[in-house]
């Protein structure tokens, strides 16, 4: 699939597969001068610019759509017969899927998810069925088509024409908003392609839990009631299979009072997923605070072995990515880091990367006693002032990544069990005690609602720097270190006060309300 041809509209050899035209198609014609790839590609482009929220699919092109890459579009390639799978995601492993185009079937048969296209070009080489064409596309989606489709069908399977491009090429568009939503802006192709459920939560206000907890007796009934009835509602829902809903949890407005004595060890303690979210995520605020004397810990989840290296090469990602992130943490100032050994068992429920797994999908997996274990073990060993965390409803940038959602959960959870005595009695028998952070601060997207935003000081260049020493994972730093280059000042991460105790204040944090 190299970029290799010339940028003309002369006549192609028709592949023999291709003789065999659809019933939607027009008749093979022996002076057909079909438009190739590039030809395609640059109509695609006039009509439908590339953006970073959009989602592409490319039907038989024998070239990358490497405009919608560059922008950060999520792009899937369904290549000809005899084009190499492994090749293409060498040479491009930016492609969010690669499939195999197989004659006579639909793109949804082939696992391309139906009403998710925002652009769509197919090749000559390609003749799926117009209705299974119409269907792939989102409302407001765009078909580029290299063959003339009669007016009379496009608008019989819901397409309106667009006044047709040179080089026997049919454009066509979906009726309805391209854009609905202003959030799809920030969207980039790490991003969840459940669109409908990103909308959803950009409207929900952002999820609040109680601001003046109250020291009360370890053997409060009322504070074992509460406590109780936390751990059994996430329980229950896992068990049941259901999806999780962070913002149902009951949270213990009270706190065990021995727990909320002594001095933190550390001033903050950075909880999250892998290996990358540390600095992508909150990188400026943690060297910030590293450089005025404040002392951070990262803690990640899991390895990162099951991530996607970006070199295309098959090497050891877990070893790689532990490397990246021992360098990762001179550059920002951390003080250690803490890997809890769970699972990365990668985002995705089906091999097309269509269905991301879910914070319950996660917690089941990983099990719950398990990671809140690791965790609370974590904060005890740490005692720190204050936690930072993934939010547990979404990512700063709307990823809607299972492992990021249940980090924020386990941590909405383990902030009030590291301060109870009961909870896993064990770590207090081998010289742990309970411990109380003060509060716990999640990272949000700069334009959700409600809650109480926050921002602090930002060190730019050391974001900058740790984001490269992240190399395996530059199909998704690449567009950010773009952004960054081109505006330093851009880099602001959000925080949102999402719990905290009994005498909270500002602290060492400095924050600095925004809204």
């Amino acid at each position: 699939m190299a970029d290799q041809r010339p940028a003309s509209r002369a006549a192609v050899d028709r592949p023999a597969a291709a003789k065999t035209a659809s019933a939607a198609a027009p008749a093979a014609d022996p002076d057909f001068a079909p438009a190739d790839s590039r030809t395609l590609l640059e109509i695609a482009e006039q009509v439908a610019p590339p953006r970073s929220w959009s989602a592409v699919v490319a039907v038989g092109l024998d070239r990358h759509p490497v405009a919608y890459l560059d922008a950060g579009a999520q792009v899937t390639a369904v290549l000809p017969e005899g084009q190499s799978l492994a090749s293409a995601k060498a040479e491009q492993p930016r492609y969010h899927h690669l499939e195999q185009l197989t004659e006579g079937t639909s793109l949804a048969q082939q696992g391309v998810p139906k009403g998710r296209a925002n652009v769509l070009v197919v090749s000559d080489v390609a003749r799926p069925q117009l209705d299974s064409l119409a269907e792939t596309l989102a409302p407001g989606g765009t078909l580029v088509m290299a063959a003339e489709v009669p007016e009379a069908a496009l608008r019989g399977v819901g397409l309106t024409p667009l006044p047709t491009a040179p080089g026997h090429v049919t454009v066509a568009r979906k009726p309805g908003s391209v854009d609905p939503q202003k959030v799809f802006e920030g969207l980039d192709r790490t991003t969840c392609v459940d669109r409908e459920r990103v909308a959803r939560l950009a409207e929900r206000p952002l999820m609040q839990g109680p601001l003046h907890t109250l020291a009360v007796p370890d053997s409060d009934p009322t504070l074992r009631a509460q406590l109780d009835a936390m751990r059994a509602a996430v329980a229950t829902v896992l068990e049941r299979g259901d999806e999780l809903e962070a913002s149902t949890i009951p949270l213990p407005d009270r706190t065990a009072a021995s727990a909320m004595r002594g001095q933190p060890r550390v001033q903050t303690v950075a909880v999250f997923a892998h290996p990358d979210d540390e600095t992508v995520y909150t990188g400026g605020t943690v060297a910030a605070l590293s450089r005025r004397g404040v002392p951070v810990v990262v803690v990640a989840g899991t390895d990162g072995g099951a991530g996607r290296d970006a070199s295309g090469k098959q090497r050891d990602l877990a070893a790689l990515r532990a490397g990246e992130l021992a360098h990762a943490r001179r550059v920002l100032g951390v003080e250690r880091t803490v890997v809890l050994g769970l699972d990365d068992f990668g985002k995705y429920r089906d091999s097309h990367r269509s269905e991301p797994v879910t914070a319950g999908d996660a917690l089941r997996l990983w099990g719950l006693d398990a990671t809140l274990e690791r965790l609370v073990r974590a904060i005890r060993t740490e005692r720190p002032d204050t936690l930072l965390a993934f939010d547990p409803e979404r990512d700063p940038n709307y990823s809607l990544h299972g492992h990021h959602q249940a980090m924020g959960v386990a941590t909405l959870l383990a902030y009030h069990l590291a301060a109870d005595p009961q909870a896993f009695p064990e770590q207090l028998a081998e010289g742990l005690e309970a411990w109380a952070p003060r509060r716990h601060l999640v990272v949000v997207p700069p334009h959700a609602k409600g809650g109480t935003q926050l921002t602090v000081g930002i060190d730019a260049d050391a974001k900058v720097a740790a984001l490269k020493a992240h190399a395996s994972q530059s199909y998704s730093t690449e567009r950010l270190l773009k952004e960054l280059a081109a505006d330093p000042g851009g880099a602001v991460e959000h925080w949102n006060l999402l719990q905290a105790r009994v005498g909270n204040d500002a602290g060492p944090l400095e924050t600095e309300r925004v809204r």
